[in-house]
């Protein structure tokens, strides 16, 4: 649903729009986003952002597409069947749900 009230670009109005459409307390998700913030200032460095650009260096996930399972990369074209049929593979004992789609 969020989706389709941002179909074109994710903007200020748009989010409060969605939060206010899906009823969730904006007081919980500014108290999440401000707890990311080493200190009081919004210039300060964000733990998110920080922990982010270090996977990237650490697994080489900044060209796109990318995802990481199990601490492994894969790159490249990828289609969500090719990344679903690779999540699935990487479970010691298959879910259920992967072998219904295989």
């Amino acid at each position: 649903m969020v989706h389709e009230l941002c179909r074109d670009r994710i903007t200020i109005d748009c989010s409060v729009n969605a939060i206010e459409t899906l009823n969730i307390n904006s007081d919980v998700i500014d108290k999440c986003v401000d707890n990311t913030f080493a200190g009081e200032d919004w210039e300060a460095d964000n733990m998110v952002f920080s922990q982010f650009a270090q996977e990237w260096k650490n697994y080489g996930h900044n060209l796109y597409p990318s995802v990481i399972i199990n601490g492994k990369t894969f790159r490249g074209r990828m289609t969500p069947d090719n990344v679903y049929e690779a999540v699935c593979a990487a479970y010691d004992t298959e879910p259920k749900q992967c072998r219904v789609w295989q």
